[in-house]
């Protein structure tokens, strides 16, 4: 779980679009990878990659 969201963080940070991380790290939707983001950052993706 940690290592699918350090890449996720990863790519999200390298300015891929959302729904090609979320698809390229195995999420099930964008949904789910936006909850994982903010679960373990306490922040949102824009606000983690801004």
């Amino acid at each position: 779980m940690l290592v699918r969201f350090d890449h996720a963080a990863a790519g999200l940070a390298a300015g891929v679009d959302f729904a090609e991380v979320a698809f390229a790290c195995g999420y099930a939707d964008q949904s789910h990878m936006y909850r994982d983001v903010v679960s373990f950052t306490g922040r949102t993706p824009g606000a983690l990659i801004g």
